[in-house]
């Protein structure tokens, strides 16, 4: 038994020291792993002056819209066009019936040819002494005033009809054939467009766009058939839409587009405002886990160990992006290494 055993305990031995020493590697590799120093590249965080250029969306309209209507009422007897059809200067849009007009015309016309004859016949009696020198003069007057009554009605008679001002697009028509209507009630709504040279994109902006945004600065505007073409800002509106809450701009493109246009169409247009503003740039290498206008980057002080921190991006450009995120004094910004990173380890930093 004494034989046996002693190889058996001598086993057990080696197996013992075996073990205690592959617990001594593990622990020391532990070790290692706890101290393990990453090699990073690092740059100082200075605010730069970057311009954030503006998306805005807007419908298109022209300069001049305008209702059309007649200057006396009456009955419409014809229409000639319907919403959305084009029409040139001086084309004839629509009539009134003119039955009750031309009568107006021929009474007026009667009265002044009645206070021409009166006149005649004062003046007459007046040389004869039977009339006296006020009732001459009252004769006078009375023709005088009868002749501006028919001039009136002339003139009246001339707007009995609709006439195109000037070339355009009919948007909405608000009356039709054998409705009764009063002097200056609104039968078009047209826009006037000279070859699509008088469309604007009118854009709402909030208070800080419009304070930004000057008169003459180039944008450049989106079609939605993907075509795009410069414009420049003609005009700020000095008010706030009560129902929006913002104000306004328009832009007026540089040369016709190749797309006709439709007043109310959709469009989009991106614009650089005339100031820009102090900003951190990140390149894309620094930014850990992007998730739309958020993510990660790690940051030094000691240029020993890194503090993980998460910052809102501001911007996006060509460059790359820029948050407005405050950091601590001094710090210095991860540019290189950050996945092999976690917060609070050590590092090395690249010359």
């Amino acid at each position: 038994m004494r034989i046996v055993a002693l190889p058996v305990f001598l086993a057990l031995l080696g197996a013992l020291c075996t073990a205690c020493a592959g617990d001594d590697d593990a622990s020391k590799s532990v070790s290692d792993r706890l101290e393990e120093v990453i090699p990073v590249t690092v740059a100082p965080l200075k605010k730069v002056r970057v311009q954030d250029p503006y998306l805005l969306s807007g419908v298109f309209t022209t300069d001049n819209e305008r209702y059309l209507s007649f200057k006396l009422g009456g009955v419409i007897n014809r229409v000639m066009v319907r919403e959305g059809d084009a029409f040139t200067k001086g084309q004839l849009l629509a009539t009134l019936d003119e039955t009750e007009i031309r009568s107006q015309v021929q009474m007026a016309k009667i009265a002044w040819e009645k206070a021409g004859r009166d006149v005649e016949r004062v003046r007459n009696l007046y040389r004869d002494s039977v009339a006296t020198l006020e009732q001459f003069q009252n004769a006078g007057s009375a023709q005088a005033l009868a002749e501006e009554q028919y001039q009136t009605a002339l003139f009246n008679s001339r707007f009995s009809s609709i006439t195109a001002p000037a070339g355009g697009f009919v948007l909405r028509k608000l009356a039709d054939v054998g409705q009764v209507v009063g002097p200056g009630n609104p039968i078009f709504l047209v826009n006037d467009v000279a070859g699509n040279t008088a469309w604007v994109l009118k854009v709402s902006v909030s208070d800080l766009q419009w304070q930004s945004l000057s008169k003459g600065l180039i944008g450049r505007i989106l079609l939605e058939d993907g075509s795009e073409i410069d414009a420049r800002l003609i005009r700020k509106s000095a008010f706030v839409d009560p129902m929006s809450g913002t104000l306004s701009v328009e832009f007026k493109p540089l040369q016709i587009p190749s797309a006709l246009l439709a007043s109310g169409m959709f469009g989009k247009i991106t614009v650089m405002p005339n100031s820009g503003r102090d900003a951190y740039r990140i390149p894309s290498s620094a930014l850990i886990d992007l998730d739309r206008q958020s993510g990660f980057v790690f940051v030094t002080i000691d240029r020993k160990k890194v503090q993980k921190l998460s910052i809102t991006i501001a911007g996006f450009d060509k460059e790359g992006m820029w948050t407005d995120w405050a950091f601590p004094p001094g710090a210095f910004l991860v540019t290189q290494g950050g996945p092999y990173l976690k917060d609070g380890a050590a590092i090395r930093v690249n010359p």
